[in-house]
């Protein structure tokens, strides 16, 4: 830092809820300015964060991002420095470890804490997976694998807001979105169902944006094979 430190705080203030997501990241402050850098983990699309950074950021700085091309050993273990929580590298991610006894109530206990503070997201009028959402697909990953090998199956649902058309089909699309990706990190097909639900189960004020963006959601519900 070469500059008003308060510029420095700024900065980190816009990335802290980010950090989970990089692999390495640094902001430099000079007179010529602020610059953020950063590499993201693995499985994260770079470019999604960048865009969502540079609003946040409002201007304020020069961004450089860019996707990780790190070699990783699948079965290798870290702490995510940003979260304190132990993750191992299975099928291209850095998925948590889950501690927990799979049980129909523990399984809904643990998925319901997971998607209550880091959400599915999606990008509006899309299937696409927000920039935010890779953190909380490999956690729901590490659950449902978990609870499937107790003999548990999920039922993923896709949820829409109020705006534009054809929300069905885009609601069941996203929930099949969801499905792969469990898929791909090694959850049985055959475990899971997808269904779609629209905007008929809204969770916030579909007038603003954060309402909107919140309501673009997945649940999971559980049953007994």
């Amino acid at each position: 830092m070469d500059g008003n430190p308060s510029t420095l705080l700024a900065a980190l203030h816009r990335l802290k809820d980010w950090l989970p997501e990089f692999d390495s990241a640094s902001v430099n402050v000079s007179e010529s300015g602020t610059s953020v850098a950063g590499v993201t983990t693995p499985g994260v699309n770079a470019s999604l964060v960048a865009a969502a950074l540079a609003t946040d950021f409002e201007d304020t700085a020069t961004l450089d991002f860019k996707p990780s091309n790190n070699s990783v050993q699948s079965g290798a273990e870290r702490v995510n420095a940003a979260t304190g929580i132990i993750e191992q590298f299975q099928f291209g991610s850095w998925l948590p470890k889950a501690e927990f006894r799979p049980s129909l109530a523990n399984c809904a206990t643990e998925a319901d804490k997971l998607l209550a503070t880091t959400k599915i997201n999606f990008l509006s009028g899309s299937t696409d997976l927000g920039p935010r959402s890779q953190r909380a697909t490999n956690a729901l990953a590490s659950i449902m694998a978990r609870c499937v090998s107790a003999g548990l199956t999920v039922e993923l649902g896709g949820h829409t807001d109020n705006t534009g058309s054809g929300n069905y089909e885009l609601s069941a699309a996203r929930a099949v979105v969801v499905g792969e990706a469990m898929i791909a990190r090694g959850v049985p097909r055959e475990a899971i169902s997808a269904v779609g639900f629209c905007p008929s189960k809204p969770i916030a004020d579909n007038a603003t944006e954060a309402g909107r963006a919140a309501n673009r959601r997945t649940t999971v519900s559980w049953a007994q094979q």
